[in-house]
């Protein structure tokens, strides 16, 4: 199998490289990287278990970036603090930098002679790495930029509602940590937990959209704008949680239409 496996890819190894070499190009070097990669090691390449071991701790760090960013933003909007979030906008370059260079050493990695049971490790790091890499993006762009309009317009959070938005974020922050977990340690238990959080978010975003439906019934112009902003950032979680069941969905021993 090996032999077939081998002749196989031969030609998706030059596309793989040629195509990541595209994306991300090498950045000049007098860039100063503001981070750079701690556990890819070239030295490991022709071990594809020990390198591909090394991405699932690379995709670690990208996890907690991911991590941070979400968790800094419910502080940083208490505080109404626009620099704050300016930060955690900001912090989106590292990840996209990490998937760089995680998928650089994918694709030479591809290049090696691997067995069947690498490869599917292979492509099932590259899903993963994307997934996550889209839901930073999703912090940095959406979640980030609804709640600076928030600032901007000075809209006040009834506390009921604020509550139940802690309580969402608190959800899907945790499930970050399950599905980065799941796939740094290739652990099922934790993919187990991140797909299982589905009932208790949906019971929240059930009470959130019920309780902006009946004051939307109010008709007045500020509550109107207020709760489209709530409710697009009901979207946004959903959204990441959404990410959070696909990089999960890829270790789980259950398999379902993420």
């Amino acid at each position: 199998f090996n032999v077939i496996n081998t002749v196989l890819f031969i030609g998706f190894t030059h596309w793989f490289a040629t195509a990541a070499q595209k994306i991300y190009p090498d950045r000049p070097e007098k860039v100063e990287l503001i981070i750079k990669p701690k556990f890819l090691d070239e030295e490991v390449i022709s071990i594809p278990t020990v390198a591909l071991d090394q991405v699932r701790h690379e995709f670690g760090r990208m996890g907690q970036i991911a991590h941070t960013m979400l968790s800094e933003l419910l502080e940083a909007t208490r505080q109404k603090d626009k620099k704050h979030i300016n930060a955690i906008i900001s912090l989106d370059d590292k990840v996209d930098i990490l998937e760089a260079e995680i998928f650089k050493f994918l694709s030479k990695i591809r290049q090696q002679s691997l067995t069947e049971e690498e490869s599917s490790i292979h492509q099932e790091l590259m899903t993963a790495t994307v997934n996550l890499e889209s839901l930073a993006d999703v912090i940095e762009t959406d979640l980030s930029g609804l709640i600076k309009k928030f600032i901007k317009k000075e809209r006040q959070v009834s506390e009921a509602t604020r509550q139940m938005l802690r309580d969402l974020h608190g959800e899907v922050l945790q499930a970050i940590d399950f599905a980065v977990q799941s796939i740094r340690d290739n652990d099922r238990t934790a993919a187990i937990k991140t797909i299982n959080k589905k009932d208790t978010i949906d019971q929240l975003v059930g009470k959130l959209l019920a309780r902006k439906s009946e004051r939307l019934g109010l008709g007045e112009m500020v509550e109107l704008e207020t709760n489209r902003i709530e409710i697009s950032l009901i979207d946004k979680f959903l959204r990441i949680y959404s990410l959070t069941r696909r990089i999960a969905g890829i270790v789980s021993p259950v398999k379902e239409n993420i």
